[in-house]
């Protein structure tokens, strides 16, 4: 898909989001589409992958008024299959040229389960960035596609403890505190990017600060049920296996 095709679809995804506002429901877009909310075309344009669908976070208490939306607003056919083995977590619509759009509810259920409980309010019309982060390096199959959405993102935004356009590291570090199977995908991916990166000089900004997110990660208080999981590490399997996507 091109430039155009991929205009088309962030358009639709946002228009999505501001329908749903109106109706006092809080969708927010995941995945390429949010990465490229929050950058720049200029960096975009030269890192990031085509998109070829668009996803959406939103919590579960609005399953019906999203369905009545998506159906009757932008005229997107559900499938009903999927609904009936999945709906409570997931719904999945297809618009007329058959690209699909995805509705995840509450949590994010792949390679580690991330909740979004309370966490749609601070941002708009995406995810925050330090979820966006969270979703991209929980792949334990990372892949060339993920690692150009997180370089997007680190190149344009700051680390904070904060939500406004920065990276909030502090949230970060508190969720993979309590989870050590969901730290060590996550911190093994972020060391894929940084060894990736240090092959040039040029990023020497950016190495900075995936070292602040380690240092804030490294440095949280972990868990009882974070340490006990870390000594067996991975002799036993400490991801999901996702069965679908």
């Amino acid at each position: 898909m091109g430039v155009s095709g991929n205009a088309k679809l962030i358009e639709k995804a946002v228009q999505i989001v501001d329908s749903a506002n109106e109706l006092g429901i809080s969708m927010r877009i995941l995945g390429a589409i949010a990465t490229k909310l929050h950058c720049s075309p200029e960096i975009t344009s030269g890192e990031m992958r085509d998109v070829s669908d668009i996803d959406f976070m939103a919590y579960g208490k609005h399953r019906k008024e999203i369905k009545k939306t998506l159906l009757d607003k932008f005229n997107y056919l559900p499938n009903d299959r999927f609904e009936a083995l999945y709906g409570k977590d997931r719904f999945i619509f297809y618009d007329e040229d058959g690209i699909a759009v995805d509705v995840f509810f509450d949590k994010l259920p792949m390679c580690h389960t991330i909740d979004f409980a309370g966490r749609l309010e601070l941002d708009s019309p995406t995810i925050t960035l330090a979820d966006l982060l969270l979703t991209k390096l929980q792949i334990v199959n990372f892949e060339e596609k993920d690692f150009k959405d997180v370089v997007c993102i680190l190149t344009e935004h700051p680390i904070r403890e904060t939500e406004d356009e920065a990276v909030n590291a502090k949230y970060i570090a508190e969720v993979l505190s309590k989870d050590w199977g969901f730290y060590y995908t996550f911190t093994s991916n972020l060391n894929q990017v940084k060894t990736s990166l240090s092959e040039s000089s040029k990023h020497t900004q950016m190495l900075e600060k995936i070292d602040r997110i380690a240092h804030y990660i490294e440095n949280e208080p972990k868990s009882m049920g974070w340490r006990m999981r870390s000594k067996v590490g991975t002799k036993k399997k400490w991801y999901v296996d996702i069965e679908y996507r």
